[in-house]
């Protein structure tokens, strides 16, 4: 672990060979190449994006429940079925509302979260007509973020419309009034 954040050991040594020796010959120049290697700037990228992380999960209960019926009750996703957009994963999480009042709040601050997983290798847009017309808005930690990809996720109210960047990961929230 290398503090100063100038190496990661990438490329050091070659993984367990119970079940990878068939594929070192793979493996091996790719892990010698050095243009493969993260530089520092790669490195304090990805803490600064595990930072945000974090801080997004401690922002609200919500993101850490403990029991199997809090997540039944509050947990749905969406983009499922036969006319899903693959590579997007598009998970909500209720708090209590006016419409759903058998919920007890644990957050204070928000009543719904939005988190969609994009991992195709360009942007995608989506309507979600069940979340239309909420006051979704993308997460305060990530408006703030220094990644300026995740800075162009968009909902639009009137659809129901994300928009997500390529191979990333936003977070709407809805606060409370």
């Amino acid at each position: 672990l290398d503090f100063t954040y100038e190496t990661n050991n990438w490329g050091v040594g070659l993984p367990p060979s119970e079940k990878n020796e068939d594929n070192w010959p793979l493996m091996k120049p790719r892990l010698e190449n050095p243009s493969f290697k993260p530089a520092k700037g790669h490195i304090l990228a990805s803490l600064d994006s595990f930072v945000d992380i974090l801080k997004i999960r401690y922002s609200s209960p919500l993101f850490r429940l403990s029991t199997a019926s809090d997540i039944k009750q509050r947990v749905r996703f969406h983009n499922t079925g036969p006319s899903s957009v693959p590579g997007v994963i598009v998970m909500g999480i209720e708090d209590a509302r006016d419409e759903k009042p058998e919920v007890a709040q644990l957050d204070a601050n928000f009543s719904y979260v939005v988190t969609v997983f994009n991992v195709c290798p360009h942007e995608v847009s989506m309507d979600i007509p069940a979340l239309a017309s909420m006051r979704l808005e993308l997460h305060p930690v990530q408006v703030n973020s220094s990644d300026a990809l995740v800075g162009k996720s968009v909902y639009e109210a009137a659809t129901g419309r994300f928009t997500v960047p390529r191979r990333t990961v936003s977070v709407f929230v809805e606060p409370r009034c």
